[in-house]
């Protein structure tokens, strides 16, 4: 499997600038995963049993611009570039810290409303957020020495700017046309089915 090579920092690395919390302006997300009371299962545990499995909230951003990517990277962010010209990075949040104690989901919230000087409000509809959708991250990071070291990135939380709703139609992007068909599915009595 080949992956997909990152963005190279243009700033040295200095592991005193960590810990730290970075905030990210005007992304759109993908796949989101944040509901509180389910959490996916983190990538990559085919061989895992059941009850040692590592679950988390999840999303995929898309970065808009190159200038914003290369910035990101400044960031020490891990920003992917893809044949494309396209640029995204992959966020998470573990349900568990590296102590073994209750992470709390990814908090998610609206803009508020600057005229009336309200803030912004908890968002509980985290499974209407579909693809598209842009907001604005915070995001944790900090260095860690094992395995070789590098900088970490938790997710924290999201403000949506531009709601996208997600839509389960169960409908297909396609329209009917001449070609294969599978036919009018008709009732059958299973007793006169002949094999």
């Amino acid at each position: 499997m080949n992956r997909i090579p990152t963005l190279t920092p243009a700033v040295p690395f200095n592991k005193d600038e960590f810990p730290r919390s970075t905030k990210i302006r005007g992304v759109k997300l993908e796949f989101v995963r944040f509901d509180p009371d389910r959490p996916v299962e983190a990538y990559g545990q085919d061989h895992v049993p059941d009850g040692q499995k590592v679950y988390q909230w999840e999303t995929r951003v898309i970065i808009l611009t190159a200038e914003q990517a290369q910035e990101l990277a400044n960031q020490h962010l891990r920003v992917k570039k893809h044949d494309d010209g396209t640029f995204s990075m992959n966020l998470k949040r573990k349900t568990l810290n590296s102590k073994g104690q209750q992470n709390q989901p990814v908090r998610v919230v609206d803009c508020g409303n600057p005229a009336t000087k309200q803030p912004p409000q908890d968002f509980k509809e985290v499974n209407t957020i579909g693809n598209g959708t842009i907001a604005n991250l915070s995001v944790y990071q900090f260095h860690y020495v094992t395995n070789g070291g590098g900088i970490s990135e938790v997710l924290s939380a999201v403000q949506i700017v531009d709601l996208v709703p997600y839509s389960n139609s169960g409908t297909s992007d396609f329209g009917a046309e001449e070609g294969f068909s599978q036919g009018v599915v008709e009732e059958t009595n299973d007793d006169e089915i002949d094999f």
